[in-house]
């Protein structure tokens, strides 16, 4: 009695976090024909290999029936028995049927990684997010910060912020000096003197200024929140691969990276405001405002800064406190595989 050809099925993804999908040495299988019979199709492929004995010994080859490859896949075939193959050799011998079992392999590959990817991670992400939760106090007082310094004296938040995205953070002054030169071309151009001095503007720098993220890096508890949602999101999708399509797998596994990036921007805010609020950073601040801006004029206190015009003052958050870095730390650790 002739047995039923067998056909293509979806594995599930416990199947595929059992399966090994990748060896070294294919020869060790079961079920391996040295011959593929006339009229006989490709089903899967179950793994790829890379002979690890090569170039010493090459691989057996069903089609070729000899050793002649270091790379190829193991193929189950429709009547229940498996072959050893390399790409072009697939190809040759199935066509578009070889290339549509290749496709579906790649697709598992792929759905393997992430899910065995996310079964590697999700242990020591809990333990990130709880450290992470702990950041929620600064990041709140640092934020808040911001806006009322936003608020309270925007021109000069204006100004810090420019600087604080310029490359080399520079703290610049501005100075007209009469150009005599242009005096000199204009007159031998037009045969007299110009009616009023020309002048030309230098720019000077003076300091550097520290603690630029503060400026940069605005709406930091938003992007806490972002972060910290991201990571959530991640655990509960990848606690429960099987409902979720192989996209929603990988937009998540991404956004690991967005939340990342987030984490290391906030951290960058919150280190920077202890930096900006130091008096020497501050006093050098309030020179480059007085010279920059004639008539303004700042009073620095005990890591705070006073207009002396609008009687208005940022201070040092009086809850800053050093957020722990360590969680950030390990969470890169994980998003890059190490």
């Amino acid at each position: 009695m002739a047995t039923e050809p067998k056909h293509f099925s979806k594995l599930s993804d416990a199947e595929l976090r059992d399966r090994q999908l990748v060896i070294d040495d294919p020869h060790e299988q079961l079920n391996l024909v040295n011959h593929i019979p006339e009229g006989v199709s490709p089903v899967r492929i179950l793994n790829v290999y890379r002979f690890s004995r090569y170039p010493a010994e090459k691989a057996y080859c069903s089609k070729c029936e000899a050793r002649r490859h270091r790379d190829g896949f193991t193929v189950e075939l429709d009547d229940g028995s498996s072959a050893l193959l390399g790409s072009k050799c697939g190809a040759d011998l199935w066509g578009q049927s070889w290339h549509d079992v290749a496709a579906d392999f790649d697709i598992e590959l792929e759905r393997a990684g992430i899910i065995l990817g996310f079964s590697r991670i999700l242990p020591e992400l809990k333990t990130v997010i709880a450290g992470l939760e702990k950041w929620r106090p600064t990041v709140r007082a640092v934020a808040k910060n911001q806006r009322q310094f936003q608020s309270t004296m925007p021109e000069f938040f204006r100004r810090l912020r420019n600087v604080a995205v310029r490359a080399d953070h520079a703290l610049m002054v501005h100075e007209q000096v009469r150009d005599y030169i242009a005096e000199g071309a204009f007159e031998r151009r037009y045969g007299k003197a110009p009616d009023y001095p020309i002048y030309t503007t230098y720019e000077h720098k003076i300091h550097e200024l520290q603690g630029c993220a503060f400026f940069e890096h605005a709406n930091i508890e938003v992007l806490y929140d972002l972060a910290l949602k991201d990571l959530s999101d991640a655990v509960e999708v990848g606690s429960h691969t099987q409902l979720h399509s192989q996209h929603k797998l990988r937009i998540h596994r991404s956004k690991l990276g967005d939340a990342m990036e987030r984490l290391e921007r906030i951290a960058s805010a919150v280190r920077a405001t202890q930096l900006f609020y130091t008096s020497d950073n501050l006093v050098r601040v309030a020179r480059w405002i007085e010279r920059d801006l004639p008539g303004e004029r700042l009073e620095v206190g005990d890591r705070a800064l006073t207009d002396l015009h609008s009687r208005r003052t940022v201070r040092m958050p009086a809850d800053y406190r050093i957020i722990d870095i360590e969680p950030a730390r390990r969470l890169k650790k994980l998003v890059r595989g190490r």
